[in-house]
């Protein structure tokens, strides 16, 4: 998967997160939807105009998009896995279901 393709997942993923339309995101940023679309399929690449108001909409730093992780072996899932547990176990119902609806929309 290139670079493109990994930004364009995390643009994807974060829209369909907040449950926001490309239409909509377009609309709220001031940016042609085919843009959005094309950046989300990986065929361009987000440009700096696209990024900058992507975090400002959603209250990201830049690397968030930009920042890549991959478990290498079950010892380094187990810690993973009980990391994520211990975080999962502060937050309040609301910030639950969205981590549910996250969970849902990596399972499809």
């Amino acid at each position: 998967m290139t670079l493109k393709q990994k930004v364009g997942n995390r643009v994807k993923y974060l829209r369909k997160l907040h449950g926001h339309s490309q239409d909509y995101l377009a609309e709220k940023l001031d940016i042609n939807k085919d843009r959005i679309s094309k950046t989300e399929r990986g065929l361009i690449f987000i440009n700096d105009s696209f990024l900058e108001k992507l975090c400002k909409f959603y209250s990201l730093k830049e690397s968030y998009f930009f920042t890549f992780s991959q478990i290498n072996d079950s010892n380094d899932r187990d810690k993973l896995i009980e990391r994520i547990n211990a975080e999962l176990s502060e937050l309040n119902i609301r910030k639950l279901n969205k981590v549910e609806k996250m969970i849902q929309i990596i399972k499809s």
